[in-house]
């Protein structure tokens, strides 16, 4: 590297992780905890994550009636339906500016738990934490510029790292060393080994904060026309359909698909968006179908089969983020990725003031002849 530039460079490196670094930690920890969000919620919350397996299954529409009903002083946001047998439905509610979820037994219909706040749940705290650090919208966007700045630390450091020269020093730990080289050492080996997934899931993780403008740089760059967001045509005095038949609409696009999540709307030209599992007959795959919450037409399809490329950038967002893609080895790695920016943090913050003490003792001592 030229040697007028490695300076800049380095500097940039230094003072984004020593400003942002506590940050950035918590950012990151909190998201390799979430790795294995549905086996913690599992382990400690078994009242409300199985199904006591007895009486006669309703359906996903018979939930949301049963808790729009027992909470009608709530705002019904969406319901997840179990991919355990053995599990439960999830309804996520706003009471209020409370966000709150309810469990649903799919045999026989039972609330369980009544409405438990989200700050409340160890998994919940640490979900809201790691989107908008406990800030709301606001935090959401400091959440999203960290994961750019993440990424700036991430290539500076693989741009300083030594190994260019000789990889053989980039990779090697003095474990017997002073202090400052072994925690040299410790910084550029875990750096060097994390960087390039922290990077892909720090970019991933601002472009879904960032979603909208994402997706029209995306689609601009193929050349394409980001798609209208649909709107259910507002018709006065009608109501909206009962939600039933706008699940039965949704099944009828791929018959043998399986419902996995319903988002509900929240305006009144809202849309009722149902995500699907498609069956291998039709290719497999997650898409999804957004219905007029009025006369449940379908104004779009997402299809996993036809997805065109720019919709393939933007539906693989999420699955690079957070590793779910390729079964429990890459969810391990992806957690203990996650880990790394704790260990950067220190040994990073322990050189830093290891220089700074250097530089102070110079200024403070007497200048020759003095």
């Amino acid at each position: 590297m030229n040697f007028k530039v490695r300076p800049v460079v380095f500097a940039l490196h230094q003072w984004t992780g020593v400003v942002l670094g506590l940050l950035l930690v918590v950012i990151c920890v909190s998201g390799s905890v979430l790795v294995f969000s549905e086996e913690i919620n599992r382990t400690l919350h078994p009242q409300w994550t199985r199904s006591r397996l007895q009486g006669e299954p309703i359906s996903p529409a018979a939930a949301i009636g049963k808790l729009r009903t027992a909470y009608a002083d709530s705002r019904l946001l969406s319901l997840r339906v179990p991919p355990e047998p053995d599990g439960t439905y999830m309804g996520v509610l706003l009471s209020g500016e409370r966000l709150q979820v309810s469990f649903v037994d799919p045999r026989g219909g039972a609330l369980i738990g009544g409405r438990i706040d989200v700050l409340s749940v160890p998994v919940g705290f640490l979900l809201l934490l790691h989107t908008s650090l406990l800030a709301g919208a606001a935090g959401g966007i400091v959440v999203g510029i960290a994961g750019v700045l993440l990424t700036v630390l991430g290539l500076s450091g693989l741009v300083l790292w030594p190994g260019w020269r000789r990889w053989q020093s980039g990779l090697r730990v003095r474990w017997r060393s002073p202090s400052r080289l072994l925690h040299y050492d410790l910084h550029k080996v875990s750096g060097v080994f994390s960087a390039a997934l922290l990077v892909l899931i720090a970019l991933t993780g601002s472009a879904l904060v960032f979603h909208d403008p994402v997706e029209g740089w995306v689609y601009q760059a193929f050349g394409q026309k980001p798609p209208e967001h649909p709107v259910s045509t507002v018709r006065p005095g009608i109501r909206p359909l009962d939600i039933e038949r706008v699940l039965d609409r949704a099944r009828a696009v791929v018959p043998q698909a399986t419902v996995t999540n319903i988002a509900l709307p929240t305006r009144s030209n809202g849309v009722v968006y149902v995500t699907l599992r498609w069956p291998p007959s039709a290719g497999a795959g997650l898409g999804t179908v957004a219905l007029d919450q009025y006369s449940a037409s379908v104004l779009r399809v997402d299809n996993p089969r036809r997805f065109t490329p720019p919709e393939q950038v933007m539906q693989w967002l999420y699955p690079l983020h957070v590793g779910n893609f390729a079964g429990l080895p890459l969810r391990v790695l992806y957690a203990l990725v996650g880990l790394a920016p704790a260990l950067l943090f220190w040994t990073g913050l322990v050189l830093w003031l290891d220089r700074l003490k250097k530089r102070l003792n110079r200024r403070a001592a007497p200048a020759p002849g003095g």
